[in-house]
């Protein structure tokens, strides 16, 4: 159903949110200090989810494995980003 001011897709961010500070303060840092809102990244995918017409379960099946999926993509990323950073920095340094 639609609603002007997405109600839906903002409680879903507010849960991605959560789960990434909870489960991933590393990626949440990361993403805050980039100044990077989440809700630009998460909001089409999330529309995409509601859009399809599918079964209660099946949806919720469906969102579960994208957020992991964009969990692990973060957190991968991110294993393989923050060494380098780390790297650099200690160049800079000396």
């Amino acid at each position: 159903m639609y609603s002007r001011n997405l109600i839906g897709c903002q409680v879903e961010q507010r849960v991605l949110r959560s789960l990434l500070r909870k489960k991933l303060p590393r990626v949440q840092a990361h993403l805050e200090k980039m100044e990077c809102d989440l809700s630009f990244i998460s909001t089409e995918w999330l529309l995409c989810v509601y859009a399809k017409v599918c079964s209660f379960l099946s949806s919720l099946l469906l969102l579960l494995f994208l957020w992991l999926l964009l969990l692990l993509l973060m957190h991968l990323l991110l294993r393989l980003y923050l060494p380098s950073c780390r790297h650099a920095k200690a160049k800079t340094l000396y």
